[in-house]
């Protein structure tokens, strides 16, 4: 049978959020790379953006918190946006 030490879980916790820290570090770098360098209209068909869109309407929702619809813009027809949204 093997012998299992006992684990150290304040390193652990210490270790895992330094390791979080860095993966959020280099997805925020990623994330603003893309945005500064591609078009909206790129980043809306790589699927990471949808753009052109208004609000539709806005209500209170669980625990106070604020729920918005949003739309299509009717002053730009897209069909893209119309399609991914199912209007």
């Amino acid at each position: 049978m093997t012998s299992r030490s006992a684990v150290d879980v304040p390193a652990f916790a210490a270790t895992q959020m330094a390791l979080l820290e860095v993966e959020l570090q280099s997805e925020l770098d990623e994330t603003s790379s893309l945005i500064s360098n591609t078009s909206p209209t790129s980043l809306q068909r790589a699927g990471v953006a949808i753009t052109n869109l208004t609000l539709v309407s806005q209500r209170t929702g669980f625990g106070g918190k604020t729920v918005v619809e949003l739309g299509p813009d009717s002053a730009t027809s897209n069909s893209m946006i119309s399609s991914i949204l199912g209007v």
